[in-house]
This record gives structure tokens, sequence and C-alpha cells, in this order.
């Protein structure tokens, strides 16, 4: 009998503490379950794998970072230095691509299962953060006060947090959701702090989102500074003694992180030459557009070259109680002004290009406008909270200003733009209108009657938790959404080529390069993990990217492209080293070129017999290069003669084109042979003119155009045959091999409004390729031979003539250390972007080792900062436990 009850104790003991977890943590346990839920209908309703064959994931996602997490797998499980790869741009600071996509502890997921399922894993990954942002901002909202409060209400706006417009619309870029999602926690430790608790939280948690991102911990540590003020304190010395607090326990927090973040910062610091003379300091006029982002069925931006775009969604409730909470009582008016203060700073933030540039850490944003918005969609559901925590004794005359301004507001965004909704601009007035209206007429009813306040404010809450959930549901499937099985295929395909040409140079030490034509993703070589040329990359190094566009490679922003949709010219190849193309198209008939591996669904793998090494001797002329801002068969031919003293490939030709357009008045002008395009009289659907330049071809040859702008399209025919449709950016592209006799036709598509004005530089050029064997030649001379070579080191052998020294086709950087027969040597800056090395004449033995600057300053500030941290908790407990008793 006696074991039974002690039996039956333990039982009820038990279920004593599991009822207390529940109801200690019900608020922001639900949340997590909701946004789960909502994640799940959405999967299964959009057929995201595993309940289809879509992923959630589009842009920079697939295009970049699945990419940079392939190589990641890679070097993990070869064991291969993180410092650097050459598996893209030539050749890149690996370690600073870690700490600004890839240094999330959830990465680790990658290693568990084969690369063709990172998609899928990358979504597990992004879901797996979207739901603890919940999480935790329900968490703070249970803790905030000190004590715990569950609140339905708080659950609703941590709910309302994970699945904001921000998340719907940037869920992409993943490498920011771990800032995001423990941002609450750093307040949480902030507010223990300020209280006179002790900082471990603040300052673990704060470290945790630097070593995972310090781009966007950049943005919440203006956000903490802004957030110090709403703190009440007795006095000055109090203001100060916990302003020295805050500013330590920041510092240490960056201090045990530097292991990431200094060679981060200075590795930016270094690629990126920042123009400043582009940055629109003025206001961008967007108060409409913000404003109606924070509607209910808003459809959210993945990408935008506004800079004043924004996603601010994060339910119409929180919206009308900001109009409320300057009237509620029991919050000081000190408290109402630095948090309403820090919402309109943030607010002309977004509406100001000094401002947005501080935001971005002195960085003019591209593509992702106002990164920093889910601060200010934190800010506005804190406010909430904070409202409906002291809303029960407010006058009901204190919510007819929410109730006026939930009428006019949309009204005024009607006035001015369309709603950018899942359904027509006139619904989403209605619906906008009629959900301010009925929130702020339920929290009347609330403010009328005690005895229905707790339905009401229940009421609310389901209703704010049902508006969010279905605008996330819509609002994700706004974005691209991509079909997993047959990227993945396409991608594997390709694999085939690959593990062909690696296992014929198993035994081989050479170093070679091995590119793709007709890209699947961007970073194709690098999903590869093949050595590649192309990079699209946020670190690429500015100088090289230059120097690549002016030789011919697609170029954009923080992006220079092997062999997009078209493959580069034999010169190209040759100079570079590319020995392995792979494509899918039989289309390199050039001299030089053979397949040697077909593969699955038409894959095809060239090996370019005349490509050279990595390096060459070549005359010291080379350091006079200097490309202008004109054509790349011209850059190429100047960099052939400087390099060698022999004739380059291209004959720069001056066509006589006769320029037609309905829709405009087109011209070459005779001075500069500038395309001039302007009176534009109409357009086609979509906004753009077409111009036609034809030309008799009078010579056989192989011929190349290059135009000197981004074209958004741009269809090439000879003899009326479609050769190439597309768009061009400083793009090289081979047109052709013609006779004399053939018609060119080229027809570029002008963007078209009342007051265009295009004038946009374009040339021709004729390929030699026994001028180009010529100069491959004399390169050859003198190669450097490849001994050794692993993650971040090369070793080699070159002979050098008299007036010569070694060019790499390795792009700059001031991090590799070389040394000539043993002796340190300062490398040289060759051609804006690629590293050279001066040395006597002779043979010699060259060694390259790459270290990321700061690395090892940053690891040792790493150290010493988080033995102070340690040092700090021994002597905290240790205080304690010695204290004597009075």
């Amino acid at each position: 009998m006696s074991n039974d009850t002690n039996v039956a104790s333990e039982n009820v003991n038990e279920n004593k503490a599991k009822k207390n977890i529940w109801q200690q943590n019900w608020s922001w346990l639900l949340a997590m379950l909701i946004t789960a839920v909502a994640i799940l209908v959405f999967m299964i309703w959009a057929h995201i794998t595993p309940f289809g064959s879509n992923s959630i994931k589009g842009n920079d996602c697939i295009l970049q970072y699945m990419p940079f997490f392939s190589e990641l797998r890679y070097k993990m499980l070869h064991g291969d230095s993180l410092f650097y790869t050459w598996d893209m741009g030539g050749g890149t600071d690996f370690y600073l691509v870690i700490t600004y996509y890839l240094s999330s502890p959830f990465n680790i997921i990658i290693l568990l299962f084969d690369k063709s399922y990172l998609l899928i894993e990358m979504q597990f990954i992004i879901f797996a953060k979207i739901i603890l942002a919940s999480g935790f901002m329900g968490y703070y909202f249970s803790r905030r006060s000190g004590e715990v409060e569950n609140k339905l209400y708080g659950t609703a706006f941590a709910v309302a947090y994970g699945l904001s417009g921000y998340i719907c619309g940037y869920y992409m870029d993943l490498m920011w959701l771990d800032s995001i999602f423990i941002f609450p926690i750093i307040i949480i430790g902030l507010n223990k702090m300020m209280r006179g608790g002790k900082p471990y939280i603040y300052i673990l948690a704060l470290c945790y989102s630097m070593l995972c991102n310090f781009y966007f911990s950049f943005m919440i540590c203006i956000f903490l500074v802004l957030y110090f003020f709403t703190y009440e304190y007795e006095n000055i010395k109090d203001f100060i003694k916990k302003g020295l607090t805050f500013a330590v326990s920041s510092i240490l927090s960056a201090g045990m992180s530097c292991v990431l973040l200094v060679p981060a910062v200075v590795g930016i610091t270094q690629n990126l030459s920042e123009n400043t003379d582009k940055l629109d300091s003025g206001w961008y006029g967007n108060v409409a557009n913000l404003i109606r982002t924070q509607y209910m069925l808003t459809a959210p931006i993945p990408l935008s070259e506004f800079s004043g775009d924004v996603n601010l969604y994060a339910g119409v409730l929180v919206l009308m109680l900001l109009f409320i909470y300057p009237f509620v009582k029991g919050i000081s008016i000190r408290d109402k002004i630095a948090r309403l203060v820090i919402v309109v700073f943030m607010f002309l933030s977004m509406n100001n290009g000094l401002l947005n540039y501080i935001w971005h850490g002195f960085h003019i944003q591209r593509g992702i406008p106002n990164r920093f918005s889910i601060l200010y969609i934190f800010m506005i559901l804190e406010i909430g909270y904070i409202t409906l925590e002291s809303i029960k004794n407010l006058n009901l005359k204190c919510i007819i200003p929410a109730g006026v301004m939930g009428f006019l507001l949309p009204i005024f965004v009607y006035f001015f733009m369309d709603f950018r909704g899942v359904v027509g601009t006139k619904t989403m007035l209605v619906l906008a209108i009629c959900s301010s209206l009925v929130y702020v007429f339920v929290i009347c009813i609330a403010l009328y009657n005690e005895k229905t306040f707790e339905y009401c404010m229940k009421a609310i809450s389901i209703m704010t938790i049902l508006e969010v959930v279905i605008t996330a549901i819509l609002g994700f499937n706004c974005n691209v959404q991509v079909d997993t099985d047959a990227t993945m295929a396409s991608l594997m395909d390709r694999m085939d080529g690959v593990e062909y040409v690696a296992e014929v140079n198993k035994d081989n030490k050479e170093f070679y390069r091995e590119d793709v034509v007709h890209k699947i993703i961007d970073n194709d070589s690098s999903f590869l993990n093949t050595h590649g040329l192309g990079i699209f990359c946020s670190t690429v190094d500015n100088g090289t990217l230059e120097t690549m566009g002016k030789l011919g490679l697609e170029v954009g922003y923080a992006y220079y492209r092997y062999g997009a949709s078209l493959p580069a010219s034999p010169f190209i190849d040759d100079v570079f080293g590319v020995r392995y193309i792979h494509t899918n198209i039989d289309e390199r008939d050039e001299e030089g070129y053979e397949i040697v591996h077909t593969g699955k669904n038409d894959n095809i793998t060239y090996e370019n017999k005349d490509a050279l090494p990595i390096g060459y001797a070549v005359s010291k002329e080379i350091m006079m290069y200097g490309a202008p801002d004109c054509d790349a068969s011209y850059n190429q031919n100047v960099f052939a003669t400087l390099s060698t003293g022999l004739e380059g490939p291209y004959d720069i030709i001056y066509p006589d084109f006769d320029v037609v357009s309905d829709y405009c008045n087109a011209y070459i002008d005779p001075d500069s042979g500038v395309l001039v395009c302007d009176s534009f009289v109409q357009n086609l659907d979509g906004g753009f003119a077409p111009v036609k330049l034809s030309y008799t071809v009078e010579e056989d040859g192989t011929f190349y155009t290059y135009f000197e702008s981004h074209l958004h399209q741009i269809d090439i025919y000879i003899n009326e045959q479609l050769r190439f449709t597309g768009d061009m950016e400083y793009q090289q592209v081979k047109i052709g091999d013609l006779k004399a006799g053939d018609k060119l036709d080229m027809v570029v598509y002008m963007p078209y409004d009342e007051n265009s004005f295009h004038a946009i530089p374009f040339y021709m050029s004729r390929y030699d390729h026994t001028r180009e064997m010529a100069v491959v030649q004399k390169l050859a001379e003198h190669p450097l031979t490849v001994t050794d070579y692993d993650g971040n080191s090369l070793c080699g052998n070159v002979s050098i003539g008299a007036g010569q020294m070694l060019m790499t086709t390795i792009p700059y950087s001031e991090n590799w250390a070389v040394t000539v027969d043993g002796k340190k040597v300062e490398s040289t800056k060759l051609m804006g972007g690629f590293l050279g090395v001066e040395m006597s004449e002779g043979d010699h033995k060259i060694e390259m080792k790459y270290t990321p600057k700061a690395f090892w300053f940053g690891l040792i500030l790493c150290i010493v900062s988080w033995i102070m941290f340690l040092v700090y908790i021994g002597v905290v407990k240790y205080g304690k436990r010695t204290k004597p008793e009075l």
C-alpha cells in the first residue's frame, strides 16, 4: 500500500510539473505551433517539397546561397581550408563568404545528406528559424515585465513577428534570420541588465547575432543605442552607470565574436569601393507606400530596385494601436515620447537616402531595400503590446483618433497609388478600412463593458492570428518558386561531366579551371566544386570585377559571369586557363576545342587544348595597362600587345549600320560611333521601343559585338535567322562566322518614357585565330608550372626572361603571402585586378599562401574576450559563495 501511495504521489507531482511548464510557457509555445501549422498549410497548398516538387526559394537564395552551401559542405567533408576557394571568381576569400552568408550553426545540417538535397535542407533551416522567431518573440512578451505573463495577444503579436511581411518577403536571405529570431532574446537580456541584473543573456545573445551575421548585427546595434533611451533612469548617475554597463557589455559581445567580425569588416572594406557619388541623400517621397504595406493581404516584395520600397505588414491591429498608445494611462510621458520618436525616426529612415545609407552600414542598398525594417516591426509590436496591457481604463474618447486614422489612411494611400495586394486595389481599400474600423469597434466594446473586456481581448487576438496567418500563406506564395526536382536534376546531370574530368586528372597535380556555359544558377562552378571563373557574391573584389567587365565578361553589381548564356571568346578561355567547359549545346566549333565527354540530357564537356596555366611570364610593359571604358576586344588587344609585344587577336571595325525605328528617332553619331535614341513617340507593351541596326558584311570572318550598357533585350539575326535573344550586360558576344554578303540585324529594345534619351556606345570586331594563337604560344613559353596546391596555397616553378615578370590570373589581394626562392616578396596588382610578382631573370620557385587579413588579430581578441567573460562569471559566483553573512 505504501509503494502504491508513493507512486501515486510521484505521478501527481509529475502531472503538476508538466502542467506548470505549460502554464509558464503556453503563449510562446502556442505561437511556435501556430507558425508551424501556417507553414505546413502553405507547403501543402503550394506543393512544396515533400508535398510536391516546388521549393519556396528563389532569387539570391538559389543563385548564390545554395552554391555557397555546397562549397562549405565540400570543404568540411574534405578537410579543406576555409580561408580561400578556387571554385568561384577565379579564386576568392571564402572566409569572408562564411562571415557574410554561412556562419549559422544551423548549417551543420548540410553534412547529413547528399548535396542533391541542399535545397530541401535550406528550406528546413528557413522554416526552423521562422518558427523560432515567433517563439522567441512570444517568450519576450511573456517575460517582458520581469514576471511570467502569458497573454493570448502576446501570442498573436509573436506570430505577427514571425510571419510578418518582412519575413514573407525576405525569408530567402536565411543568413539574416538568426539575428532576427535571437533579437527578442537580446532585448530580454538588455531589460534584465537595465533592471540591475547580470548581463549574461544580453552578451551571449548579441554575440550569437554577431557571429551569425555581422551585417544585420550592425543594424541591431544602431537600434539598441536608440532603444537604450526608452528606459527610466533615477538620475544622471544611474544613467551613466547603466550606460557604461550597456557599452562595456556590447563591446565584450563584439570582442567575443571578433574571430569572424574583424576579418569580415576588414575584408569588406578592402573589397568594396563604394561610390558615394551615387548616394541619393534626399527624400524618396514614399510615405503612401510605407503606409500601404501595413495592411492585410499586402503582397510582400522579395526584390525591388526602389530604395524606398519596404515590407512592413504585422497586422492591422498593431497599426491602430499605434494611434491609441499616446493616450494610454499608466505610461509615462517620457516612455511614450521615447518610443514614438524611435518609430518616427525609423519611418523617416525608410524615406530618406542618407539615413537609409547609415542604417545599412554606410552602404548603398541594392535590390533588397530597407533591410532594417524588421526592427521597426518589432517596435510597433511592442508598442501594441504595451497599449493592450494598459488599455483597460482608457476613456472611449481616446479611441476616436484611431478610428479616424483607420478610415483616412487607406483613402490617403488610394489617392496616391494602388495597393500592393494579392487582390485588386479597390478590394484592398475596402478591406483596409473595414479591418481597421472592426478592430477599433471591438476595442470600444471592450472598454464599454468590463464584463466583455476579456472576451473582446481574446476576439481581437484570434482575429489578428487569422489575419496574419492568411496574409502570410498568400504572401509566401507571391515569392518565386523553384521546381526543386527539375533544378537539382539539371545540376546533378552536369556532375557526370565534372566527375569524368576529375577521374581523368586524378593523378595530375596541375592546376586547371573548368566552368559552365548556359548556367542553371549563378555560381554553378561553386555548386559543382570546380575551379570556375565566374562569381555572384556581395563580397566580390571590385577591382577584379571592373577588370573582368572591361575584358568582356558579363558584369553587374557584385558579379561577373563566365558564359551565362553564350560562351566567352577563345582568347579569354586561353588566357584564364579555362581548360574544361560544361554545356548542353554543341557550339564550341572554334579550333582547339574537343568534345571529351557526353553525359546525361545532352550535357557536353569540352576540353580547350590551348588553355594556359594559372600564371606565366609577361613583359613588364603590362604594368602600363590601363583599360579605358570601351570595347572589350580593344582591351584584350591591349593586354596581348603589352604582355607579349605581338598584335592582338581582333580587328576593330566600324560598319556603316542602317538604323531604323518606328518608335523613336535613332541614329549613330558619326563622331563618337554612339547609338543615340531620342524623341520617343510610342513603345511596345512593357515599356520598350525596338531599334533595328542592319549591316551587310563586307569581309569574311568571326565577328564579335560589345554594347557598353545593360540591354534588357537584344535580338541578333544572321540572314533573318535568330542567332541570339536575351539581355546583355556589358558583355562581349560572339555573333558568329559570317561571309561577305551576309546580312546582320541587331534589334535593341530601349526603355521608354516621354523624356527618354539614350546614348549607348557599341563596338564591332573581327577575330583572327592565327594572331590569337601567336599570343597564346608566346605566353606559354614561360609558364608557371604548379607542383602543388590546396584550398589556400599554391606552389610552382617559373622561368623569367629578360624584361619579364610573373603574371597570374588569380584575383589580387593583399592577403596573399608570396615567397620567391624562400624569400618573402611583395606582390603587385596588375591590370587593376590580378596578382603579379616581380622577380629577377632566371628559374624560380614560388610559394603562395592565403590568410584573411586580421584573422589572427581577431582570433586573439576573441579568445581574450571569452576569457574576460568567463572570469567575470567566475568572480561573480565566487564572490557570492564567499560573501560573509551579516
